[in-house]
């Protein structure tokens, strides 16, 4: 089937108010995933809104952040929250829930592993600064983790290794002399993280792209720079240091289906 988020009511179907849905490829028998007063004018008191939403590597399971609002007094009773359902609507599961009326935090980016075993997702939380934390929890709700915590920075770009034991990311900060600095990192499900590399944005206008896991031991990247344009690398995850440059301008790369191989052209 078809997963499928409706944001805004269209008042053509009411029939359909907003949230989750499954729908066969024909287009028909569409399935609300969700429960019915998960929508936006429906209870009298909360709106919501579902987004952030992901399917798993077997199509079985959706992971979503649902956002609960009261629309008649100001922060009293809101949620942001992290669920599992099964593609029928069936067995939901809690795996993560933010009282904002103690803090603003918000729930981001979940991503499932590739044995669809985990689930990865980000928290942003702010106060005075904001704080980034990257965690991974089991499906079922157990298992879960702090992977990492970035104070007043930012995470992107998730990736789960092919037997899932690893994930690689970016994380971008402000170090002691005011410079913007982006390392990519890599982390065990425990939270063992080791960083693989490292650019300056502030000095250099260096940032990096394009990160896909070759094997379970291997990565390729592309560092891109303002001055001397992108780069093509070869990054070993152990975090031993080992990295090959495989092109000083790279323009466009492709990489094989098998992982093998990567063909690009130069500039």
């Amino acid at each position: 089937g078809i997963v499928f988020n409706i944001t805004y009511q269209n008042p053509n179907a009411p029939e359909y108010p907003t949230g989750l849905y499954n729908m066969a490829p024909d287009g028909e028998d569409i399935l609300r995933m969700i429960p019915w007063e998960w929508s936006l004018g429906v209870d009298p008191t909360y709106d919501y809104f579902t987004g952030g939403y992901a399917l798993s590597p077997d199509g079985e399971k959706v992971a979503f952040v649902l956002k609960k609002q009261n629309k008649k007094e100001y922060m009293v009773g809101d949620l942001t929250q992290l669920w599992v359902v099964d593609r029928y609507g069936s067995n939901l599961t809690l795996l993560e829930s933010y009282d904002l009326t103690k803090g603003y935090t918000q729930i981001f980016d979940p991503k499932w592993s590739s044995n669809g075993e985990y689930i990865s997702y980000s928290t942003y939380t702010t106060s005075w600064y904001t704080t980034v934390d990257l965690w991974i929890a089991k499906h079922d709700g157990t298992g879960k983790t702090k992977i990492d915590t970035i104070a007043d920075g930012a995470v992107s770009d998730v990736r789960w290794s092919p037997d899932a034991n690893k994930i690689v990311y970016i994380v971008g900060f402000n170090d002691a002399n005011g410079d913007y600095i982006i390392k990519v990192r890599v982390s065990d499900i425990s939270g063992n993280a080791t960083d693989l590399f490292d650019v300056n944005y502030t000095r250099y206008g260096a940032y990096v792209v394009g990160i896909e896991w070759l094997n379970n031991q291997e990565l390729s990247l592309v560092e891109s720079d303002l001055r001397y344009g992108r780069k093509l690398w070869f990054v070993d995850a152990d975090g031993n240091g080992n990295r090959i440059k495989l092109s000083d301008n790279m323009y466009e790369f492709s990489i094989s289906p098998d992982k093998s191989s990567i063909a690009f052209t130069e500039e």
